[in-house]
């Protein structure tokens, strides 16, 4: 999808959250949004009054599937912001990985869209895997057994966690093959050979090559390839040159 198609879809979003009476709006008080950073309010009661539909579910729309909620929501909150005639606030930036995955939160998992929404938002909102782990296991204790879909969205974000560590420079999916690239630094500090030991010992289907003065790491095909580039990425940290007298 153009980005040009994706704004389009977004003002039409907007105007129908802040200029649309019709569907009950004149109940919901929008004025309480009206300060800054009420995007996501006013996006939640949005879906929560309308019902989310697909858009939260297993057949997203274009727009969602290629941009996710996170961004969704972001690019909401600012458009808004913009709106109102205020400078958006600056984000942090923070790199995603790039999967082509599918995962969501099923309807027979959690029936009702502001718990969906309000999941999503938790989610996104931890940037370690220690709080993500914690997350999870709350989400399981209160839900019970997470279907695969959930798990890949908690995978994914794990994975987006593990890409903005310092030693990773990307992760990208190329004709379905998940590519690691680590960072200048890392490559320089690590000792090769005993990442290809722990490489191999993940899995042999791993191909590991140097080039431009980064390790690149190519993950095979498979069912679990987030999970296990996870696992590439964190066991990478044990394959770091040990440290001598003269350093």
């Amino acid at each position: 999808m153009t980005m040009k198609r994706m704004l389009t879809f977004l003002m039409a979003m907007l105007g129908v959250i802040l200029g649309c009476s019709r569907h009950g709006y004149e109940n919901m008080g929008v004025k309480e949004f009206a300060q800054l950073g009420s995007g996501y309010r006013i996006a939640m009661r949005d879906l929560t009054i309308r019902g989310a539909g697909d858009l939260l579910g297993e057949n997203q729309s274009g727009f969602i599937d290629t941009v996710g909620i996170d961004m969704y929501i972001e690019m909401l909150e600012q458009a808004i912001q913009r709106r109102q005639g205020k400078q958006p606030e600056k984000q942090e930036t923070i790199r995603h990985a790039m999967t082509s995955t599918t995962s969501y939160i099923p309807k027979e998992f959690a029936p009702d869209d502001y718990d969906k929404i309000s999941m999503y938002q938790n989610i996104d909102a931890l940037h370690s895997v220690q709080e993500l782990e914690s997350y999870k296991k709350e989400v399981t204790d209160q839900y019970g057994h997470l279907p695969k879909e959930v798990n890949e969205l908690f995978e994914k974000r794990r994975l987006d966690i593990l890409v903005n560590d310092p030693d990773v420079e990307s992760y990208r999916e190329i004709q379905g093959h998940g590519r690691i690239t680590f960072s200048t630094l890392f490559s320089q500090k690590v000792d090769g050979v005993k990442l290809f030991k722990i490489m191999t010992g993940i899995s042999k289907d791993l191909n590991l090559r140097y080039t431009g003065g980064r390790i690149l790491i190519a993950l095979p095909k498979t069912d679990d390839a987030i999970t296990l580039a996870c696992n590439v990425i964190q066991q990478s940290k044990k394959a770091y040159k040990e440290k001598t007298d003269a350093d």
